[in-house]
């Protein structure tokens, strides 16, 4: 069975990679996992505002407030379900900047 799904990146919390597929969740708890891979779905996602945190990750800055690990140095990214990313190291400048300048 087959069901179709539109949504505005503005309503997307985060999108991970599934092995070839890849998997999105929305504001609203929805989790969906389209038949095509992140690839397919990461310029218009970061084109339209949202970050890069991982190899396999792209989160929503709007829906997720990034915070520093005990360790003061780990940037994790909180979903709402409670899973945690960890921002990967080539990654961690583009955050850090985004962190900084949406602070004031």
């Amino acid at each position: 069975q087959v069901k179709t799904y539109r949504f505005t990146v503005g309503e997307v919390v985060f999108a991970q990679s599934a092995r070839s597929y890849c998997v999105i969740g929305t504001a609203d708890g929805l989790r969906v996992m389209p038949s095509l891979p992140l690839k397919h779905y990461q310029d218009t996602l970061i084109d339209d505002g949202c970050v890069r945190i991982a190899r396999g990750a792209i989160v929503n800055p709007v829906h997720v407030k990034f915070r520093f690990a005990a360790d003061h140095e780990t940037i994790l990214a909180p979903l709402p379900n409670g899973e945690e990313i960890v921002v990967e190291a080539q990654f961690r400048d583009t955050v850090l900047e985004y962190m900084y300048t949406q602070k004031g």
